[in-house]
C-alpha cells in the first residue's frame, strides 16, 4: 500500500473476491470507491465495479461501467459477458445476445463464452423452441470443452426442459448432479422440471438439503415457507370435503332403528379426522426439525388459522351427526 492508501491491483482485486465471497457486496463497493482515485485509467477497477453494480442489482450502473472497461480493453471477453448480462437485465434482449456473439468469436475455445450465449438465448422474452434449441446447442458445445462444470449442464436440462424433452433434461441433470452434487441450481431445477423430481427427490427434501448445507439461504426459507403454507392450507378444505361426502353418501342410507345415516356421519369423521393428523404429521416430517412448529408460534395467523380449522372440523363433524340424527 502506498503513502496514500492506494493498494496494489492485485491486492484490491483479493479483498474484493474476499468480500463478495463473505456476501458483503456493499463493502466491496465502497473498497472499489475508495481505490478509484489511484486507478481510474486501469479497466481493472471497472471490471469490478460493473460486477458488483450486477450483484447489487444496480444495473444501469453496471452497463457504464462495464462499457467504460470496454473501452479500455475491447477484447476482455470477462468485461463482455458481465455487459452484456446488464444489458439483458435492462431488457435489451437482442443487444446482450449481440454483445454474447462476440464474446464468443473472440473466444471460441472458452466453455464460459458458449455458456453465456445459452444463457441470453434462454432468456428471450420472445422465448420459443428455436432460442431454446440455440441455449441447448451453446450448452453442448460448452460441455464439449469442459464436461466438469455443472452449471453448462444446467442450461441444457433448463433448454431441454422448456422445449418438452424430458428425457434428455433428466439426463443433463443427473450428468451436473454427478459433477457437483450439491449444485443449488441444478437441485432447484429438478423441483419444477416433469419428471426431475424422480432424480433430485421432492421440493421440501431438496430446499432441507439446501438448509442443511447453508442455513443462510434465504431463497430456500422463502420457498420453503411458501410449500408447508400451501400445505397447510389443503387441511382447510378438508372438512368441506367431509360435507360434501356425506350429503352425497346420507340419501343413500334408509332412515332405520340401527341408527340410519349416524354410522356415516361418525364414521366420516373419523375418516377425516384420520387423514388430517396424518398429513400434518408428513409434513412435519418433511420438514426440518421442528420448523412446523416455529412457523406457527412466529405467525399468529398461522395459528388462527389452524384454531379455525380445528373448529371447522369439529363444527362440521358436529352438523353431519346432528342432521343424521334428525334425519333418523
Amino acid at each position: 500500500m502506498s503513502a496514500t492508501g492506494v493498494l496494489e491491483p492485485a491486492m484490491v482485486n483479493l479483498r474484493f473476491e474476499a468480500l463478495l465471497s463473505a456476501r458483503r457486496p456493499g463493502e466491496a463497493l465502497q473498497l472499489l470507491q475508495s481505490q478509484l482515485p489511484g486507478h481510474r485509467d486501469a479497466p481493472f477497477i471497472w471490471h469490478l465495479f460493473c460486477r458488483v453494480f450486477l450483484i447489487l442489482e444496480r444495473y444501469p450502473e453496471a452497463e457504464s461501467a462495464g462499457r467504460q472497461a470496454l473501452a479500455m480493453g475491447p477484447e476482455d471477453t470477462g468485461v463482455l459477458t458481465n455487459l452484456s448480462l446488464a444489458v439483458l437485465y435492462q431488457g435489451r434482449h437482442e443487444e446482450a445476445v449481440d454483445l454474447a456473439l462476440r464474446t464468443v468469436e473472440l473466444a471460441p475455445d472458452d466453455p464460459e463464452s458458449h455458456y453465456w450465449l445459452g444463457v441470453m438465448h434462454l432468456n428471450t422474452p420472445s422465448g420459443g423452441k428455436p432460442e431454446w434449441a440455440a441455449a441447448r446447442d451453446a450448452a453442448r458445445t460448452a460441455l464439449e470443452l469442459n464436461p466438469d462444470n455443472a452449471d453448462y449442464y444446467w442450461l441444457a436440462a433448463s433448454a431441454s426442459g422448456r422445449m418438452g424433452a424430458r428425457e434428455d433434461a433428466a439426463r443433463y441433470l443427473s450428468g451436473g448432479l454427478a459433477v457437483d452434487p450439491g449444485n443449488r441450481a441444478l437441485l432447484m431445477l429438478g423441483t419444477r422440471l416433469t419428471g426431475g423430481q424422480d432424480v433430485v427427490g421432492g421440493e421440501a427434501e431438496v430446499l432441507r438439503s439446501l438448509l442443511a448445507q447453508d442455513p443462510m439461504d434465504s431463497q430456500a426459507h422463502l420457498l420453503l415457507r411458501a410449500q408447508a403454507y400451501a400445505r397447510l392450507r389443503r387441511l382447510a378444505i378438508l372438512p368441506w370435503l367431509q360435507v360434501v361426502f356425506f350429503c352425497f353418501l346420507a340419501p343413500f342410507v334408509p332412515a332405520a332403528a340401527v341408527g340410519g345415516a349416524v354410522p356415516v356421519a361418525l364414521f366420516l369423521a373419523f375418516v377425516f379426522a384420520w387423514r388430517s393428523r396424518r398429513r400434518y404429521r408428513v409434513l412435519r416430517q418433511e420438514l426440518p426439525g421442528d420448523y412446523l412448529e416455529d412457523l406457527q408460534r412466529t405467525g399468529p395467523l398461522t395459528r388462527l388459522s389452524r384454531r379455525l380449522t380445528l373448529a371447522g372440523m369439529l363444527a362440521v363433524s358436529a352438523g353431519t351427526l346432528g342432521a343424521a340424527v334428525a334425519g333418523t
